[in-house]
């Protein structure tokens, strides 16, 4: 292998459901550069919110 691997900067992306973060891992080899792990992380916005009341009985 020609290189190491390169870490970049996680990319984020806001969108209405919450947010996307992408980071990819690149390295190097003889015939150029190659994607080795893309990492992908979302988050979601809560549907609902509340209190349940369960009788005991």
């Amino acid at each position: 292998m020609a290189g190491g691997a390169v870490r970049g900067m996680p990319l984020t992306f806001s969108h209405p459901s919450g947010r996307l973060t992408l980071e990819a891992v690149l390295g190097l080899d003889p015939l150029g550069w190659k994607v080795d792990e893309v990492v992908m992380t979302r988050t979601a916005r809560p549907l609902m919110r509340g209190e349940v009341f369960i009788p005991k009985e």
